[in-house]
């Protein structure tokens, strides 16, 4: 495995060795999903034996102004019911939100992110605009959900701490000590959460500016080591890239971010609450699941919130 790659290797990674750029087809838009097979997601639907069932989720809170907001959620009512007390009324509201941010629980998709003026399999970044939105590579071909199993690598309760400091970041040296510590073998087609206690921390601490405080995140070097095992999906509890962008030592700004959505076509989901699902993989001792994700099916959108739900 490779530990810290140069630039050099890191753009040859972006380029050439990681790419999946017409792996499937020249018209293919799940990239790395495919790794997923009918026999995968029965597999999985078979691994379920309690009916626990575990939300990955933040929950999407409302007019708050904390160090990690970066565009405010809004929410207004439409209606409360109140107008009318003598028959039947109804109460309904207006949210709005960028789901791109620090706070929200979503996935990235592949017109999410750029290199060189192209996207996931060699698409011009003229297939966004700000009147189409994403005409190519967006939220829409996930509009039947994802089902596959899900493994859990705690890397706090690996190193016997409650989350990582901000500036302690995720080696694959750590992804393949917390596979033998849990009994995991990370398999083609899994979706693999990498969990760094951000979000406890929040929780217990408060928010953080990740631009200035950092956040612990998996080091570009694991992509290769995932790219080798054909994952489908990663999700953490973090922005999934080192913050602030400079201290990984790279001129590129996102490069875990780079690699997986352009060059190897592999979806992201960012800022997942992992504290439950922590809690109830060490109560059953079982560390994989299956894991169902149902992106809303918007139109030329890069992405969506998301509520992964996790079974067991």
């Amino acid at each position: 495995m490779v530990d810290q790659p140069t630039e050099e290797e890191l753009i040859n990674w972006i380029e050439k060795e990681l790419c999946n750029w017409g792996k499937w087809g020249k018209e293919d838009e799940l990239g790395t999903l495919n790794f997923i097979t009918m026999e995968m997601r029965v597999n999985a639907f078979k691994s379920v034996k309690k009916g626990i069932l575990v939300s990955c989720s933040r929950p999407v809170t409302f007019f708050d102004l904390d160090n990690d907001t970066r565009i405010q959620k809004n929410r207004f009512m439409i209606a409360t019911g109140n107008e009318d007390t003598h028959s039947c009324s109804i109460a309904q509201e207006y949210i709005g939100l960028s789901f791109h941010g620090w706070t929200v629980t979503h996935i990235d998709c592949f017109s999410h992110f750029f290199w060189k003026g192209k996207m996931y399999n060699d698409r011009p970044v003229s297939m966004v605009s700000a009147t189409h939105g994403a005409v190519k590579n967006s939220v829409l071909p996930l509009k039947d959900g994802i089902v596959t199993r899900g493994v859990l690598l705690d890397i706090p309760k690996l190193k016997n701490k409650k989350w990582l400091d901000l500036d302690e970041y995720i080696f694959p040296k750590d992804i393949k000590d917390a596979e033998e510590k849990f009994g995991i073998q990370i398999q083609k087609g899994d979706l693999v959460f990498v969990r760094t206690g951000f979000y406890g921390r929040r929780l217990e601490l408060g928010s953080v500016n990740l631009n200035e405080s950092g956040c612990p995140a998996p080091h570009p070097s694991c992509m290769h080591y995932f790219h080798q095992k054909q994952i489908a999906i990663l999700g953490s509890d973090t922005p999934n890239d080192i913050k602030p962008p400079k201290k990984h030592g790279y001129s590129i700004s996102h490069p875990n971010h780079t690699i997986a959505l352009v060059a190897m076509g592999m979806p992201l989901i960012d800022f997942a609450n992992l504290e439950d699902l922590s809690r109830e993989c060490e109560k059953q001792s079982q560390y994989w699941f299956l894991i169902q994700l149902s992106p809303l099916v918007l139109e030329g959108c890069t992405g969506s919130p998301l509520n992964p739900i996790a079974v067991f």
